[in-house]
């Protein structure tokens, strides 16, 4: 789903902190709900992959990347669910992923 010209404000969802997800490693799956918005960032270099819940598949170094120190906002719409994070860096990231709503 496409969130053109909106003012994105924090949700009443509390946000989630990944704290030293080992290099070369990936997340347990995160699960979302339908239409979440999300932004999320980390101070490592890490890709995610989407997916429904329970998808066995490990995020891996060629998912989509997400530069360390960049934030990246997704709606997951109702295709998607869930997401993975890989950490592609040699040193342990921290994730920070804050829910974002439309107000």
């Amino acid at each position: 789903m496409a969130v053109l010209d909106s003012i994105l404000i924090p949700a009443q969802t509390p946000s989630t902190a990944i704290q030293g997800l080992a290099s070369a490693t990936s997340t347990v799956e995160q699960a979302l709900g339908w239409n979440t918005i999300f932004s999320i960032n980390a101070d490592q270099d890490i890709t995610i992959r989407f997916g429904v819940p329970g998808f066995a598949t490990a995020a891996s170094n060629t998912d989509f990347r997400i530069p360390a120190n960049s934030t990246f906002t997704f709606d997951v719409g109702k295709t998607y669910t869930s997401f993975k994070c890989y950490n592609q860096s040699a040193t342990p990231a921290n994730i920070y992923i804050m829910f974002m709503s439309k107000f």
